[in-house]
């Protein structure tokens, strides 16, 4: 879980500085805030971006939304392979 945390924040990060140095933004805490409200899809409320380079808004939502579904079926995986293995868990103790 905490492997999985880390590399959405380090996504998040990427994206900000690579933001900050192509200059689009022009402060590291905008460029952090703007890539992690768009990754996450909740949106800046505003585009900041120069109108050129609207389009990189989509591209950094649709990376955030892809990567959340990663995470959401390695989760899912991880649930369906220690379920039976706690199920069986639970039949073998006295009483249940």
């Amino acid at each position: 879980m905490v492997l999985i945390l880390t590399s959405h924040l380090g996504d998040i990060v990427i994206l900000g500085y690579a933001l900050l140095w192509s200059g689009l933004v022009t402060n590291i805490s905008q460029a952090l805030y703007f890539s992690g409200s768009t990754y996450t899809t909740l949106g800046y409320g505003q585009d900041i971006m120069p109108p050129a380079w609207n389009t990189i808004t989509a591209v950094i939502a649709l990376s955030g939304m892809f990567c959340i579904a990663w995470t959401t079926s390695v989760l899912m995986s991880i649930v369906s392979v220690f379920h039976p293995h706690r199920l069986t868990a639970h039949k073998e103790k006295p009483g249940a």
